[in-house]
């Protein structure tokens, strides 16, 4: 039977993932809670195969371990007088506004930019959800980082989500040439969960658009598409959490875009439809096949190199999406991480993820002298 909960019993169940997570911590603070740009987002209400890839984790495995640099943006004021880093607002074609956060690299910089989608469902999660540590490892090895907003389900639908990845393209492409006075923008598509479902999907699209194609792409447990079994039934994991009333979504779905969601405000979202097991329908929207937003083994197979990542012990995506698509991406990493929680990079004083990530910066940084 259905509990039906009130707003105070909401407000709990969004708050138990952000709980668990224990994302507030360890200079990640100033990330989610501090951030100068946080009236912004309010207001938005509205694998190297066989030998090769062999060769690359031995490469890995030699290389000593660093220690990672955290964000020296600990405090609003350092932030307002650092040129470095900028947040612009766009409009798409439809009329949405979007925001993306700029960081651009110091003195090593390559004029390679690095364009990243946050996680959360497609129905919550925010541009500045990246660890900081792990941001900066990106700028202290050359790369310029660029975090977007995009519309959320169930207010918006997939079409829409897409059309406004596009968009932040279609956006960066002119700004970067313009800043870095360059004919063709390079850059690396990156994303997290469902951000790197939308960095694949946006891969394939950007070549049908004739647009500028990502040098690589990099995806931390993501996806290509609804297909799997788990997406289409209640899910286990979910069902662990106090049961919440349909009725939430169904309030959301065709309301004023959403750009920006907080996990305390929208988790929730996220936690009723994988209850239900009707996640991609709440995706697509009224009349819409979520199929009809899903990849191919031949649209993976056109597809630029990929590191991928994930978690043996995944309870969200399927470990075997990863591993699967490691072997329809050409030229693809794939890095495992075994007995973690879904998003195991969350807790930056884990081993795990610093060593994925190092993975990640030396894996970036093959085939580069190719683009000069």
């Amino acid at each position: 039977m259905m509990i039906s909960r009130d707003k105070e019993d909401i407000v709990k169940i969004n708050r138990m993932r952000s709980n668990a997570g224990d994302y507030i911590k360890d200079g990640i603070q100033d990330n989610i809670q501090n951030s100068p740009h946080s009236s912004i987002q309010n207001s938005n209400q509205n694998s190297l195969h066989n030998s090769s890839q062999n060769s690359f984790h031995s490469n890995i495995q030699n290389r000593s371990q660093n220690n990672i640099k955290h964000n020296t943006h600990n405090n609003i004021q350092d932030r307002i007088q650092d040129k470095s880093f900028q947040t612009h607002i766009f409009q798409t074609d439809s009329g949405i506004s979007l925001a993306a956060d700029y960081f651009a690299a110091g003195e090593n910089r390559k004029d390679i930019a690095v364009l990243y989608f946050h996680g959360g469902g497609l129905m919550y999660g925010q541009r500045n959800d990246l660890p900081g540590v792990y941001r900066q490892m990106f700028l202290d090895n050359g790369y310029d980082f660029i975090a977007f907003d995009y519309p959320l389900a169930p207010e918006s639908t997939l079409g829409d989500i897409h059309r406004g990845t596009e968009e932040c393209v279609r956006w960066f492409c002119t700004y970067y040439k313009e800043r870095n006075d360059m004919i063709t923008p390079t850059y690396v598509l990156f994303g997290r969960s469902a951000g790197a479902y939308l960095a694949l999907f946006l891969a394939k699209r950007l070549k049908e658009l004739d647009l500028p194609q990502p040098f690589k792409i990099i995806s931390f447990y993501g996806y290509y598409g609804f297909e799997e079994p788990e997406f289409h039934k209640p899910s286990p994991f979910y069902l662990r959490y106090p049961a919440i009333d349909g009725s939430i979504l169904e309030r959301a779905k065709g309301g004023a875009p959403v750009t920006s969601g907080p996990m305390e405000k929208r988790f929730s979202f996220y936690v009723c439809a994988r209850q239900k097991g009707d996640w991609p329908l709440w995706l697509a929207g009224d009349g819409n096949c979520p199929a009809d937003f899903s990849l191919s083994e031949m649209d993976l197979a056109g597809l630029p190199p990929a590191f991928l990542t994930a978690s043996s012990s995944d309870e969200d995506v399927p470990f075997r999406v990863s591993k699967r698509m490691s072997r329809m991406i050409p030229g693809s990493v794939f890095y495992p991480v075994y007995y973690l929680e879904h998003d195991f990079d969350r807790d930056t004083g884990r081993a795990e993820g610093k060593e994925v990530y190092e993975a990640c910066m030396e894996w970036m940084g093959m085939n580069e002298n190719g683009l000069k």
